[in-house]
């Protein structure tokens, strides 16, 4: 679908395009002086510049839709990584009870790994380094590179409030 909608929007750029161009000429044309009486040979430049305009005009589309589509696959991608990361975090019987949460960052148009930013609090670090090893094992399992920042505050009052 998203395709076909860029190919309809691009129709409708080069179709508009061209009718500026053709409504141009045809202005200029028509404030040409015409006294001689010599037949008038045909000058193809002017639809030739505007050839070249509505194709130039098609690639340029053409190059944004790409470069959109290309950051929207980074995108759901991230998505599915962030996903499958804070179900790992959630299936851990050694995290329960614990609010981590995995964010993933992506940049759009480099091919640059992944940013995986853990947060919350644990109340040991054990439980830190548990959690960063699952999101470790996780990824190596998916066979995912990214970089993991750890934001992940040891509050030890949360081990006694839960004791």
């Amino acid at each position: 679908m998203r395709w076909s909608l860029a190919l309809g929007f691009t129709c409708v750029c080069g179709v508009l395009a061209f009718m500026i161009v053709a409504a141009l000429s045809w202005s200029a044309w028509a404030q040409t002086p015409t006294t001689s009486s010599a037949p008038v040979t045909g000058d193809t430049s002017g639809v030739i510049i505007m050839i070249g305009f509505v194709v130039a005009l098609i690639v340029i589309i053409g190059a944004g839709v790409r470069l959109y589509d290309r950051k929207r696959k980074r995108e759901t991608e991230a998505t599915h990584l962030q996903a499958r990361l804070s179900d790992a975090l959630l299936r851990d019987p050694g995290l329960a009870g614990l609010v981590l949460v995995a964010t993933v960052h992506v940049v759009p148009f480099k091919k640059s790994p992944p940013v995986v930013e853990l947060s919350g609090q644990v109340p040991t670090r054990e439980a830190r380094e548990h959690a960063l090893s699952i999101l470790r094992a996780e990824t190596a399992r998916l066979q995912t590179a990214v970089h993991i920042e750890d934001r992940v505050g040891i509050v030890p009052t949360m081990a006694q409030r839960a004791g």
